[in-house]
């Protein structure tokens, strides 16, 4: 910023100055901002909607400005909008759309994420239109109706956990007012999107290497789709942590393939009936593991004497009698997984033309009661003779 226009900006801010102009106006424009700061109207609207190609000295003071002489910004935003848009500039509406499934409360894992995802967009000022694309509870999906709000480009970006294809996201970028604005996913990539994802193979690397350590060579493993991802990069770490110690995946891993989490009954007495050598069981997330412990208590078997059960996220408890946890689970933060997601999507709003970048969350092993070695219950049965 120029020595004159500094100059301009501190005699307008002082006191003396201010106070005239509050005599003088009482619904104060940008116009008015501009005129104090000895500006004209572009700089200062740059300034005070976080636009780029002005100093950081100019926002503060432009800012400082603002405030003192009463300019309100919800009031003037209507107009800020349309002046920004006829000069080809995209506004900033601090508005952020955020695909995910219904009923978050009845989810630990999807409150979570939504407890973090509503942290950061509060604290930056932003408010969130919720589109729900499944109803987890009900085991129903349906699809995505993008209100007139989001075609018209009023959100300035999208965070995704799920329903949204390719396809779709391909059509609201080139036939609608949404246009090139930023999209961020969470858990699952998608084509030219910046994500925040876990570790899933270090994840199942420890998982493995915590069972074979205590000596567990058959292992169930849950999962729905082994050929696509987050469960093929798990099967990639299953596999590390067999070769490390020097066994065979092929021979350690029995899969159980199910269509969905609450048809885990037939699959998991079908597999052990079929397998009474396996030792334990490996789930694809902590709500699967724990119905499968209850079913193996229904089936006489005790948790881990009978089989070890290890869950995946640590978003769910198995308790004991006294509410104390007992499963064993890969650990991830899942908080920060939504906060990550909507600060560095507010990061690309904010900031045009940055390139965005995914972000991976490393995972810890919580070992708690549901895994134990598989020659305990053989121990036990010595000792009573």
């Amino acid at each position: 910023m120029s020595g004159t226009t500094g100059k301009s900006l501190e005699t307008a801010s002082g006191h003396a100055g201010i106070t005239a102009y509050k005599r003088i106006r009482t619904n104060v424009t940008l116009r008015d901002v501009a005129r104090a700061c000895g500006l004209s109207v572009y700089p200062v609207s740059r300034a005070l909607n976080g636009c780029s190609g002005v100093t950081a000295e100019t926002v503060m003071q432009v800012r400082q400005v603002a405030t003192e002489l009463g300019y309100k910004y919800a009031q003037n935003d209507l107009a800020r909008r349309l002046s920004l848009r006829k000069s080809g500039e995209t506004p900033i509406n601090h508005i952020i759309g955020l695909l995910m499934p219904n009923h978050l409360e009845k989810v630990n894992f999807f409150f979570s994420m939504f407890r973090g995802i509503s942290e950061e967009i509060s604290s930056a000022g932003y408010g969130l239109l919720m589109l729900p694309t499944y109803d987890p509870v009900e085991h129903r999906g349906f699809p995505v109706q993008f209100p007139p709000s989001v075609m018209r480009g009023e959100v300035d970006g999208l965070i995704v956990h799920s329903g949204i294809s390719n396809e779709m996201l391909n059509y609201l970028r080139k036939e609608t007012g949404f246009g090139n604005r930023p999209v961020f996913t969470i858990t699952s990539g998608m084509e030219s999107c910046p994500s925040v994802l876990r570790d899933e193979r270090l994840g199942a690397r420890l998982a493995m290497e915590h069972l074979l350590s205590l000596g567990h060579r058959r292992i169930f493993y849950i999962s729905k789709n082994r050929h696509q991802y987050p469960e093929n990069e798990r099967l990639s770490g299953y596999g590390d942590a067999c070769a490390a110690t020097g066994q065979s995946l092929a021979d350690c891993l029995i899969p159980l393939e199910i269509i969905h989490d609450f048809l885990l009954e037939e699959p998991l007495r079908n597999a052990i009936k079929n397998h009474p050598d396996a030792t334990a069981l490996l789930a694809h997330n902590d709500p699967v593991a724990i119905a499968a412990c209850y079913l193996l208590q229904g089936m006489g078997m005790n948790i881990p004497d009978n089989l070890s059960v290890v869950g995946w996220d640590d978003s769910d408890p198995f308790p004991d009698a006294t509410g104390k946890n007992l499963l064993t689970s890969v650990h991830y933060d899942i908080i920060d997984m939504g906060r990550q997601a909507a600060k560095n999507l507010i990061g690309l709003i904010e900031t045009p033309g940055k390139a965005g970048t995914n972000i991976v969350l490393p995972p810890t092993l919580i070992v708690r009661g549901s895994s134990s070695s598989p020659f305990k219950k053989t121990c036990k049965t010595t000792q009573g003779r």
